[in-house]
C-alpha cells in the first residue's frame, strides 16, 4: 500500500513532501492547509498546482482505473470510478480526476469548472490515453476556467471525428503535456472552436498532429 502511495503522490503535479497522507477505513486521504482567504483560492484556481490544492481542501480528488476489479465505484482511491465520465458526473467544480495508466476509450463531455484530468507519465513517456472526443462547454463562461489536462495523449475513434470540440464561449481552458495524434485517414481538424472563440487556451508542452479548426478555417497547429 506505501509503494501505491508513493507512485500517487509522484504522479501528482504537487511536491509530495507538501502532502501528508493517512489511512482510514481502508481510503487514502490527501489534505494540505487551506488557502488563507477567498482571494487566495481564486488565485490558486489560475494554477495546476494550486487547482490541485483546493480540490484536497475540499476533498475532491476522484480516482479513474478501468481495470479495477472492485464492485464498488465511489471514486476513491482503492475503489476508483471505471470511467473518466462517471467521475467527472459526480465531481463537483474545482476537482481533480487523477487517471491509472490505459487507453480509455469514451466520449466525455465537460460542462462544470475547474475540472483537472491528470493522467499518469512524463513529457517522454505519456501511459494515459483517451480515445474519443472530450466537449467543452454549456453555459457560457467566457472568463471562467473550466477545463484543464497533465500529462494525457488523445487519439480519434473516427476519421469523421475530431478529439476536442469548444462551444461558445467556453472558457479558459489550459493543456499541459497534451499529445493528440489522429488516426490513419482523418478527414477533419483534431480540435475544433464552435461558434465563438473560447475566452483563453494554453497549450504547454504540447504536440497537436493536425489542423485546428479557427473561426470556420483549418489552421496547421
Amino acid at each position: 500500500a506505501e509503494t501505491r502511495v508513493e507512485e500517487l503522490l509522484a504522479a501528482l503535479p504537487i511536491h509530495k513532501d507538501a502532502v501528508s497522507k493517512s489511512q482510514h477505513e481502508g481510503d487514502l486521504n490527501l489534505k494540505l492547509s487551506a488557502p488563507a482567504n477567498a482571494v487566495a483560492a481564486t488565485v490558486l484556481s489560475y494554477t495546476d498546482d494550486g487547482l490541485v490544492q483546493l480540490a484536497m481542501r475540499n476533498n475532491s480528488v476522484f480516482y479513474v482505473s478501468k481495470g479495477s476489479t472492485s464492485d464498488v465505484e465511489n471514486g476513491s482511491f482503492l475503489q476508483p470510478f471505471k470511467t473518466i465520465q462517471a467521475a467527472i458526473n459526480a465531481a463537483p467544480s474545482v476537482s481533480v480526476i487523477i487517471l491509472a495508466p490505459g487507453a480509455y476509450t469514451e466520449d466525455l463531455v465537460i460542462t462544470k469548472d475547474n475540472i483537472l484530468i491528470q493522467g499518469y507519465g512524463c513529457v517522454d513517456a505519456i501511459l494515459t490515453q483517451i480515445v474519443g472526443k472530450i466537449t467543452i462547454g454549456g453555459e457560457a463562461r467566457p472568463t471562467t476556467t473550466r477545463f484543464r489536462t497533465k500529462d494525457v495523449s488523445m487519439k480519434n475513434k473516427a476519421v469523421s471525428e475530431p478529439c476536442l470540440v469548444f462551444l461558445d464561449n467556453a472558457g479558459r481552458h489550459y493543456f499541459n503535456n497534451l499529445t493528440i495524434e489522429p488516426i490513419n485517414g482523418t478527414t477533419v481538424p483534431l480540435v475544433q472552436f464552435i461558434g465563438k472563440q473560447s475566452n483563453w487556451i494554453d497549450f504547454t508542452t504540447c504536440n497537436i498532429g493536425g489542423e485546428i479548426l479557427l473561426d470556420g478555417e483549418p489552421v496547421n497547429f
